[in-house]
């Protein structure tokens, strides 16, 4: 096709004109856009940026959705505030216990087996921890001082073969039998001693008679846990009173 440079069409030998809007890009210039298939609403996305290519390169192979990248509107955190999170495998329901927490490192650091034990006075009012059926609560020292002033014992029977358990495991037992002359009597404890049999005492209920000071018993072989074996010593039926402690 030839263009004649005489004005037609506005093309001179000046440059091109269009309407009355003369050219001034170059060719290099105008064949950048050799290729272009943006629409006119595409290019006009670009009408007020500022960025350099190099800030613009930043997004080359970024795949994160418009979405996505909104998460980060308003972010004022510094990437050493961010890299904090690196390596976190919490789950947002485990991040989110610390909600309305309030304590202290210190404090959160007495619960620590190896925090040292102090001699801090106790004091109506002051609090301890307790876990109460799987939860854990405060609870008052005179609440405890009520608990541990009760009963010391645990369980009972105050019958005629009875026994009692103490705070901290001790267990008393006694009981009452007879036997005949020289015959051995297993007698079974009211309960079993969860640990041993530690000491057994007894003693001859006896009479009137003039012999009785010559009535006993005595063990035969030490006492087990559950029972105890007993041999009257006497030359007629007796009966006999013993009490047993263990633990």
């Amino acid at each position: 096709m030839t263009i004649l440079l005489d004005g037609t069409n506005g093309v001179t030998t000046a440059g091109i004109t269009l309407g009355s809007t003369a050219i001034a890009s170059t060719g290099a210039e105008i064949n950048i856009l050799d290729g272009v298939t943006s629409t006119a609403a595409e290019l006009n996305i670009l009408d007020g940026v500022t960025s350099t290519a190099a800030e613009l390169n930043i997004l080359d192979g970024v795949t994160s959705t418009t979405a996505e990248l909104n998460i980060l509107d308003g972010v004022t955190s510094t990437a050493a505030e961010l890299n904090i999170l690196d390596g976190v495998t919490s789950t947002a329901a485990e991040l989110n216990i610390m909600d309305g927490v309030t304590t202290t490192a210190a404090e959160i650091n007495l619960i620590d087996g190896g925090t040292a034990r102090g001699t801090t006075a106790l004091a109506d009012g002051d609090g301890i921890l307790i876990n109460d059926a799987g939860t854990m609560r405060m609870t008052t020292v005179q609440t405890v001082k009520t608990y541990m002033g009760g009963n010391p014992y645990t369980a009972q029977s105050t019958s005629s073969n009875g026994y009692i358990t103490f705070v901290g495991g001790i267990i008393i037992q006694w009981g009452y039998f007879s036997s005949g002359d020289t015959s051995v009597t297993t007698v079974t404890f009211p309960i079993a001693f969860p640990n041993a049999c530690h000491s057994v005492a007894g003693l001859h209920r006896g009479t009137s008679g003039a012999n009785d000071h010559r009535n006993g018993w005595c063990l035969t072989g030490s006492p087990g846990t559950s029972s105890m074996a007993i041999k009257n010593v006497t030359a007629a039926t007796a009966a006999f009173y013993w009490i047993a402690i263990g633990h």
